[in-house]
């Protein structure tokens, strides 16, 4: 049985009317973001790319998705529970290096975002 629903309505991004919506995470996980529905929104597949791509490019993690030696070894892996579990834990840890402030700045970037959002609507 899948775990994935299917979420109809506005994107929170963009505000078009989908019939399919994803479920994001604000703050996204690998950064310490929660569950909890004030940190969940719902965007179309366009601008949840898009989200991806801007905090992955934000936040270094594009660049080190291109090392040519780490995608050579998550390709031998494959996507095992054993891979997911390494890619989680390599997210988890580049966070945890990431400085003090980078963290904050992301944080209060997100929480603004979703202000914004709020008051738009």
């Amino acid at each position: 049985m899948s775990k994935s629903k299917h979420y109809v309505g506005a994107c929170s991004r963009c505000g078009v009317h989908r019939d399919t919506l994803h479920r994001d995470h604000v703050i996204p996980k690998w950064a310490s973001g929660s569950d909890d529905e004030s940190n969940i929104q719902y965007l179309c597949a366009n601008c949840h790319e898009d989200k991806t791509r801007e905090e992955r490019a934000q936040y270094g993690w594009a660049e080190k998705c291109q090392d040519p030696q780490r995608i050579a070894k998550l390709k031998a892996v494959k996507r095992s529970p054993t891979w997911v579990a390494a890619v989680t834990s390599a997210a988890k840890e580049w966070w945890r290096t990431l400085p003090e402030a980078k963290k904050r700045e992301h944080a209060e970037a997100r929480r603004e975002e979703s202000k914004r959002r709020n008051h738009a609507s």
